[in-house]
């Protein structure tokens, strides 16, 4: 009955932020340096002529809209446009271990709730 009433009262914290993904991503995914970036001209013409590929990118955790500009995060279609990202490769995430137990290899979280 203790692991239901936790369980309970972690949903009902993450409802009562509304969205909860939204917040996190904010959180954690800022970007740090602001613009106007300042690119010599060299390294825009090379930067230009290459294909870029990105190989990793969790943006499918957050909740966005990928079509609009964000001032946050990593990804968004408008900035990969701007950056001549010829393509990019998402991760898609079927578990998320909380608080995970290198010693353990178990989530911390779920052992919690299990008490």
């Amino acid at each position: 009955m203790i692991h239901i009433t936790r369980f309970m009262g972690i949903a009902l914290i993450c409802l009562s932020l509304n969205n909860c993904a939204s917040l996190v991503d904010r959180l954690i995914n800022r970007v740090h340096l602001k613009p106007p970036y300042v690119v010599d001209p060299d390294t825009r013409r090379l930067h230009q002529q290459l294909l870029i590929i990105d190989m990793h990118a969790d943006t499918l955790l957050w909740n966005r809209d990928l079509l609009k500009r964000s001032s946050y995060g990593h990804v968004d279609v408008p900035r990969m446009r701007e950056a001549h990202v010829g393509l990019q490769f998402f991760g898609v995430v079927t578990a998320f271990p909380l608080f995970i137990s290198m010693d353990r290899r178990e989530p911390l979280l779920l052992r919690w709730l299990m008490i």
